[in-house]
């Protein structure tokens, strides 16, 4: 299983979100129906992991995903984190069959 990584720019944005709230220590990557290409990306911060989930660490920020659930669409994504005017979270994903132009949702 290759996982989820993280670029040490995108970790340096989560980490500082974590930071932030009291109570949590791992962003959750989920998918969810939606977005103009039928799913859309979801991060959200968590501290517990769940039955089935896969557990990684990239530079200081863990992350958590279901990867009985997520894994066909999800497995050897890379979440990288862009400064520039359209900026925010970019999904690398090589499981993606289309994705639309703003990058938040995809076909798997």
């Amino acid at each position: 299983m290759q996982g989820i990584r993280l670029t040490q720019d995108a970790a340096i944005h989560l980490e500082r979100e974590l930071s932030l709230q009291d109570g949590y220590d791992a962003v959750r990557v989920e998918v969810q129906g939606g977005g103009c290409s039928g799913y859309r990306y979801n991060l959200s911060l968590d501290s517990i992991p769940r039955a089935g989930d896969d557990i990684s660490e990239h530079h200081g920020v863990k992350l958590y995903y279901n990867a009985i659930l997520f894994k066909p669409l999800l497995d050897g994504m890379t979440i990288d984190f862009d400064e520039g005017l359209m900026g925010g979270f970019k999904f690398l994903n090589p499981n993606a069959t289309a994705s639309c132009g703003c990058g938040e949702s995809f076909a798997g």
